[in-house]
C-alpha cells in the first residue's frame, strides 16, 4: 500500500481537476464542496484521505471511475504542484522502470 494514498496527485490542482469533474471552471466551488462534506480542511491544500475524497466527487457529479478518467488527469496536470514527496518518489520508481519512448 502507498502512503499516502496514490490519489493525492489528483488533488495538486482543483483548478486544473475542476472542469473534467464537472465543477465549472473554478476549482473554488470544488475545494468548497469538499470543505463542506469533511474531506478537507479549509487550512489544508489536499483532502485528508484522497481515495475517498475523489470517489465522492464521481459520486456526487454521477460519474463512474474509469481508466478514462486516470488517463485524462494523468495527461493533462501539471504534477508540479503536488508536493507529496511519497508521490515523486513513487514517479521517480515508474520512470525508470518505464522510460519515455524516444523517437
Amino acid at each position: 500500500m502507498i502512503k499516502p494514498e496514490l490519489e493525492v496527485w489528483v488533488w495538486a490542482n482543483c483548478d486544473e481537476i475542476a472542469p473534467f469533474m464537472g465543477w465549472g471552471d473554478h476549482g473554488r466551488d470544488l475545494r468548497c464542496w469538499l470543505e463542506t462534506k469533511g474531506f478537507r480542511p479549509s487550512d489544508h491544500p489536499k483532502p485528508a484521505h484522497p481515495k475517498e475524497a475523489l470517489d465522492a466527487v464521481l459520486r456526487e457529479k454521477r460519474k463512474k471511475r474509469s481508466s478514462r478518467h486516470f488517463e485524462y488527469l494523468a495527461t493533462h496536470l501539471n504534477f508540479k504542484g503536488c508536493v507529496d514527496e511519497a508521490f515523486h518518489e513513487f514517479r521517480r520508481i515508474i520512470q525508470l522502470w518505464f522510460p519515455a519512448e524516444q523517437s
